[in-house]
């Protein structure tokens, strides 16, 4: 092994602070402290400064708060917002709907009953996204639909949610192609549903 491959591998994990394991960096949420002393959750593992892993769970993260340890890890005061967790919450929605739109725009998301039940069939698609909130008899469908092809499905956003990152009203169903970025929303939508302590794939009870 080279010392660069080493590094990126080094990179791709970290100690949560909480448990201490070493965990694969899409099984944790990164934090740092702004200048101004607030905590702030990074998602997207960009913000500058230092990072403060915890594992992707909101026990684990209230934990953390309530027993100090990112005042501790960061070595300073720590501002710890109100509603801190319906706030990450938030992100991780806001991320995935970011995903989602950025995804229709390079052709990688079909969203319409219609269009995934014609879709399927053809192997267009390597994920479905269901809504958390549609009917049972359309998810019904378009799970066995799945099944026989098959295409895991997959939950997380509500139909109002998935709507507004593709800009109609609501959205019930939602295919991605065989895409980097299609990959890349429902490991978001996986670290989302590991965040809730919810399951992630989409059954035809929930």
């Amino acid at each position: 092994m080279t010392a660069e491959t080493k590094k990126q591998n080094e990179e791709l994990v970290r100690k949560c602070i909480v448990t201490g394991e070493v965990r694969d960096t899409a099984e944790l949420v990164r934090f740092c402290v702004s200048p101004d002393g607030v905590l702030c959750p990074d998602l997207a593992h960009k913000l500058p400064g230092r990072g403060m892993w915890v594992s992707c769970d909101k026990e684990m993260i209230l934990n953390a708060v309530e027993k100090g340890l990112f005042k501790k890890v960061a070595k300073q005061k720590v501002l710890v917002p109100e509603n801190f967790i319906e706030m990450i919450d938030n992100l991780f929605v806001q991320r995935i709907k970011n995903l989602i739109g950025l995804g229709r725009k390079a052709g990688a998301v079909i969203f319409g009953f219609d269009k995934v039940e014609a879709g399927v069939p053809k192997h267009k698609f390597s994920y479905v996204v269901e809504a958390t909130d549609g009917s049972i008899d359309g998810r019904v469908k378009v799970i066995r639909l799945c099944q026989k092809n098959p295409v895991e499905v997959v939950m997380g956003l509500t139909a109002q949610q998935m709507g507004e990152a593709v800009g109609t009203d609501n959205c019930v169903h939602l295919a991605l192609t065989k895409t980097t970025i299609s990959d890349l929303i429902v490991a978001e939508l996986k670290r989302l549903a590991a965040f809730r302590q919810t399951d992630y794939y989409c059954t035809e009870k929930g």
